[in-house]
């Protein structure tokens, strides 16, 4: 046997949503495989962590090594908790497994060691990076954050998205766990979306009176091949509720080519400018939205990252005076849902691969251009059924203007 089989049959095991991180930096940075050692330290952390370190690493250039940055943020996030490899648990998977199956696995999160956000502005040179804690709530679970896979969290995976958000949107932020049980989520699960309206808003919207009436999403239209826009609201504490799904007549580029289940569009509260403390309230303004940007939004088991905005001017500030006029629109990039199992356009790639499908950043002078460029993808669109062999085109002579 040679000694690169040996090494490989000595690697522990890791779950496959870390094992596709790295081999994604692999190749995108041009790097061997990781060796024996990094693994084994990813393999103490906790998959949630695992994937923090290797998200940050692959938004950053490798100075070094691979394998040498991984064991030093390793050990920057154990001396961070104070945890050790003896007390944390073991990442384990099963190559019998499927990918599917594997992701819903194993996904509490450890008792002794916190997930970890990395800032993802590292010093080049140094090749460091400040960890900060992930905030969570048992309370609220619309504050930024991995959830843990809960049984409601993997039943509602298993239905149409429009049913699940649906269900996330009547509960108006309240702990899934505690409004719902698996049974009634599997229940609800084959009926049409008209009759599924009236039972969770029955039994959720307003008999628990999460939401109001007027913002209940009632329709006899849900399958007449409308559009369906789903809502977000990020208040200025870091919680956010989901709105919709709404239907709409138009379709934009964006959700002609992902779907439009795969959009979530997201509007953040503003601070108030009688109460702005510029040394203080200003900048936790800033670090609460940040997350959103570096860690993106978990809608069920899905996770939504930006991708692009559009200003809306004087005149939608109008409309909602408390509100941002401009809107951001995050598309899905991850997810462990097992109706989510088969790819699509996003699949495996980052939001700068993403976003490359429709424009690159290279051809354009400034991060502003090529901002507006991008915003192109939210024009809205119509389908005209016109019958191209009945259509005339008639070449006419220009008229001279007459003065």
């Amino acid at each position: 046997m040679t000694d690169s089989c040996a090494q490989r049959q000595n690697q522990p095991p890791l779950p496959p949503a870390v094992e596709e991180w790295i081999r994604r930096i692999c190749i995108e940075q041009n790097q061997p495989p990781l060796g024996v050692d990094a693994r084994k330290r990813l393999a103490t952390l906790g998959e949630a962590t695992a994937i923090g370190i290797l998200r940050t690493i692959s938004r950053t250039e490798i100075k070094y090594s691979f394998d040498g940055f991984v064991l030093y943020l390793a050990s920057s996030v154990q001396g961070k908790h104070g945890s050790s490899p003896s007390r944390s648990p073991t990442l384990s998977a099963s190559p019998s497994k499927s990918l599917c199956s594997s992701l819903l696995e194993n996904r509490n999160p450890a008792p002794t060691v916190t997930p970890v956000l990395f800032d993802s502005r590292v010093d080049h040179n140094s090749q460091s990076v400040t960890p900060m804690q992930l905030e969570t709530s048992d309370n609220n679970p619309g504050i930024v954050g991995k959830p843990a896979i809960s049984p409601q969290l993997e039943a509602l995976g298993e239905l149409e998205f429009r049913k699940a958000f649906l269900i996330l949107s009547y509960i108006g932020g309240a702990p899934l766990e505690k409004v719902i049980s698996v049974g009634e989520i599997q229940t609800l699960k084959d009926l049409p979306m008209y009759k599924f309206e009236e039972e969770v808003w029955t039994s959720l919207g307003s008999r628990c009176g999460y939401i109001k009436a007027n913002e209940r999403t009632k329709s006899i239209h849900w399958d007449s091949g409308k559009t369906h826009t789903y809502h977000c609201h990020v208040t200025l504490n870091g919680s956010y509720k989901f709105k919709g799904p709404y239907l709409t007549p138009t379709k934009n580029v964006l959700q002609r080519v992902v779907g439009d289940d795969n959009i979530l569009s997201v509007k953040f509260e503003e601070e108030k400018m009688d109460d702005r403390n510029l040394a203080g309230c200003s900048r936790d303004y800033f670090a609460t939205y940040g997350r959103f940007a570096r860690e993106g939004i978990f809608v069920g088991l899905r996770c939504y990252h930006f991708f692009v905005y559009k200003d809306g001017g004087k005149e939608e500030k109008k409309k909602n005076p408390t509100s941002s006029p401009v809107k951001c629109f995050f598309v899905r990039m991850e997810s462990e849902a097992k109706i989510d199992c088969k790819d699509y356009v996003f699949s495996h790639k980052t939001v700068r691969e993403a976003r490359a499908l429709f424009v690159h950043a290279e051809s354009l002078s400034s991060l502003s251009k090529y901002m507006v460029r991008l915003s192109l993808l939210l024009s809205k669109t119509v389908n005209m059924q016109v019958n191209l062999s009945e259509v005339n085109i008639e070449t006419i002579p220009d008229v001279q203007c007459k003065v």
